[in-house]
């Protein structure tokens, strides 16, 4: 009992850290670059429960959608127009092989993309230390004296004139980072986006759109019978 409860414990600190770095994020963003009182339409890929719980507090009375790999495979360009003022990509580009693709396809959809992942971080015990659920890459910023002890990792220099802000931190620790070796690197970013659908609304992306109703149903706990028949009604006349 005691073990399980100091795992509960571990996780929840390395939430709460990579929530603050979001946060500074998130904040620097709404000061700097997106100001004003008008309604923000954000996407969400792939959070988790507590990301997205976290997010509805920063971004209150804003449209927010959930995509994942079932709606949308970052390696390939979307099939629809549609655009975002901001995509949140939270610990998911660490599973691009192809990062750059990556960068393009969700840049031109969205003005801005908050990003957060791993510099550093053993997710498995056997070298490169990638874990077993499609974890491939990590990222560095030689520019800002920021490296990475995983081979090949992506560069940010590539992108570097669209980065507005940039935050490198230490992460939670986890069992194959204990103390007093160093803590794992993550970072937070926000880069500018390359959208060319400005003037697109929801009709560029109506069955995106739905299916991330549908999701954020399930996500918030309603059961899934009542999913299923809200998703009939709104496929109703497509």
């Amino acid at each position: 009992m005691r073990g399980r409860g100091s795992r509960g414990c571990v996780e929840d600190d390395a939430v709460a850290i990579n929530h603050r770095a979001l946060a500074a994020a998130i904040d620097h963003l709404i000061d700097v670059h997106v100001p004003g009182e008008r309604p923000l339409k954000l996407l969400l890929v792939s959070p988790h429960q507590r990301d997205w719980e976290f997010l509805r507090v920063k971004f209150p009375g804003a449209t927010l959608r959930i995509s994942t790999r079932a709606h949308w495979d970052l390696s390939k360009p979307f099939s629809a127009a549609f655009h975002f003022d901001i995509v949140v990509a939270s610990n998911v580009f660490h599973y691009a092989s192809a990062p750059e693709v990556w960068f393009d396809n969700v840049l031109e959809h969205t003005d801005y993309l908050v990003l957060q992942d791993l510099v550093s971080r053993r997710r498995a015990g056997k070298y490169p230390h990638l874990g077993a659920d499609g974890d491939a890459m990590r990222y560095c910023f030689s520019r800002r004296q920021v490296t990475s002890d995983f081979p090949g990792a992506f560069d940010l220099n590539r992108i570097e004139d669209r980065i507005l802000w940039f935050q490198a931190y230490a992460g939670g620790r986890n069992e194959l980072h204990p103390s007093p070796s160093p803590a794992p690197q993550h970072f937070a970013a926000i880069v500018r986006g390359a959208s060319r659908y400005k003037d697109v609304r929801d009709e560029g992306y109506r069955g995106f759109k739905y299916e991330s109703m549908l999701l954020e149903y399930r996500v918030l706990g309603f059961p899934i019978r009542i999913a299923r028949k809200l998703r009939r009604r709104l496929s109703f006349g497509r």
